[in-house]
């Protein structure tokens, strides 16, 4: 019986995960094509054009995308025993790298040496909001799973 649990345990937090890898991409790319307008009107530079910065924007929220992806793995850890058992342990293993490296872009963003412009903020914040929204949404479901009984195993 116990060997169904930690099975259900398995296939969820993969459901979850794919959860938190595909819907908030689809969210970026739906918010790339008003930010690449938005920056094509408002874009000014001597050395580039507005059209050739969108090929190494999209290249950084791809490879956004893989990193936060890469990062969420964590939320694997939730399978052991020990950490489901612990609310704060699993909030860790579900929070703590992706929120890491958000404060990071967030902190590059914001820091005074760099003159970006709301464009910018609009494109991190649409990097780092799906994910933050879509994390925040399946660990509490994961939670309240947990803690929903589970149906008799047939013997």
């Amino acid at each position: 019986m116990r060997e169904l649990a930690i099975k259900a345990i398995a296939m969820s937090l993969s459901r979850y995960y794919k959860r938190i890898v595909f819907i908030p991409p689809a969210f970026m790319l739906i918010s790339f094509i008003p930010y690449a307008i938005y920056e094509r009107h408002t874009y000014k530079s001597e050395w580039l054009t507005a059209e050739s910065m969108e090929p190494y924007e999209f290249a950084f929220l791809v490879a956004h995308c893989l990193i936060v992806s890469c990062l969420c793995l964590a939320i694997f850890f939730n399978g052991r025993s020990v950490v489901r058992g612990n609310a704060a342990w699993s909030f860790a293993s579900w929070f703590l790298l992706p929120m890491l490296y958000f404060a990071r872009i967030w902190s590059e963003v914001s820091s005074n040496f760099h003159d970006y412009g709301i464009a910018d903020d609009l494109l991190a914040l649409s990097a780092t909001l799906p994910y933050l929204v879509c994390l925040t949404v399946t660990f509490v479901q994961f939670r309240r799973a947990l803690k929903a009984p589970y149906p008799p195993a047939a013997e």
